[in-house]
């Protein structure tokens, strides 16, 4: 039995560039970026939740009572 063409559905190699994107607007993005991350905290020391964050380059999980927001 013959094989049909089919597409390859594997991704295209790591190594392949991938063309930059001249419509999007990177201050928009980071603007979007940091008021989600804002609500984000905000949203876990209201719920008494804990988060984690990045210091010296070792994972702190910080109490909500110690949240600044």
């Amino acid at each position: 039995m013959p094989m049909k063409n089919r597409p390859s559905r594997s991704r295209p190699p790591a190594s392949r560039p991938v063309a930059p994107r001249h419509d999007v607007d990177m201050k928009k993005v980071i603007v979007a970026a940091r008021k989600a991350v804002r609500a984000a905290v905000r949203r876990h020391k209201l719920l008494g939740q804990s988060i984690a964050v990045w210091e010296d380059g070792k994972v702190v999980i910080v109490p909500a009572s110690r949240i600044k927001v």
